[in-house]
């Protein structure tokens, strides 16, 4: 594909997510580093860092109406690997749980799947379930979370974090705080702050911008 798009080829590595993608690149650029690749820099916008307190906040907060979507995928994603439920009417309210297993079958588009879960994350989970992931930081689920943050290492390589303050999906002073503790642990990280974007634009916008700083790396 490179060859095709008459992309240049060098030995340079870097590493560039938005949203999940932003987790993933820094999961990524962790797992190079132990496996001893060097990674010359990595760019996140939007990211998702602390995945424990970005859970926890779909929970509380109810004025995106795609936080329900997002709640219920980690929660389906989780159990599948790590046992969190027996059935989905353990946590899910009726007609909910009925049909959320089948609205992640990948022939759902989006704007489907939103428009069928609850307004809001708590309108969509049994209370029960809420009022205990939310008052047991031992609970199997935010254990799973906790340990699956990507803000607890030491990356060698420079990090850049696009943040929009305004970005109803992943809020600003929670990537703040992820970049506190990482620069607590010694990264060379970097934030660009934008003002007025949501989460979609932020991407649009920040694709150049990274890919410019990528190259005054090299």
């Amino acid at each position: 594909m490179l060859a095709a798009l008459k992309v240049q080829r060098n030995d340079r590595l870097f590493v560039y997510g938005f949203s999940q993608g932003g987790h993933s690149a820094l999961a990524v650029h962790r797992e190079l580093q132990e496996r001893h690749i060097d990674v010359d820099g990595t760019a996140t916008v939007g990211g998702i860092f602390d995945v424990e307190q970005w859970f926890l906040s779909l929970i509380e907060r109810e004025n995106t109406v795609t936080l329900p979507l997002y709640a219920s995928y980690i929660l389906l994603a989780y159990d599948d690997i790590h046992d969190i439920f027996q059935q989905t009417s353990d946590v899910f309210r009726q007609p909910y749980a009925s049909r959320v297993s089948e609205l992640f079958d990948m022939r759902h588009f989006f704007d489907d799947v939103f428009a069928a879960l609850g307004p809001t994350t708590k309108a969509t989970l049994k209370p029960w379930f809420v009022a205990r992931v939310t008052s047991d930081p031992h609970h199997p689920l935010r254990v799973a979370l906790r340990d699956n943050a990507v803000d607890d290492w030491r990356p060698f390589a420079p990090i850049r974090v696009y943040q929009s303050t305004t970005d109803e999906e992943m809020p600003y002073d929670q990537a703040l705080a992820s970049v506190e503790r990482l620069r607590g642990k010694g990264a060379d990280l970097t934030v660009r702050t934008f003002e007025g974007l949501d989460h979609v634009t932020s991407w649009i916008q920040t694709m150049p911008r990274a890919v410019k700083w990528f190259r005054s790396l090299e």
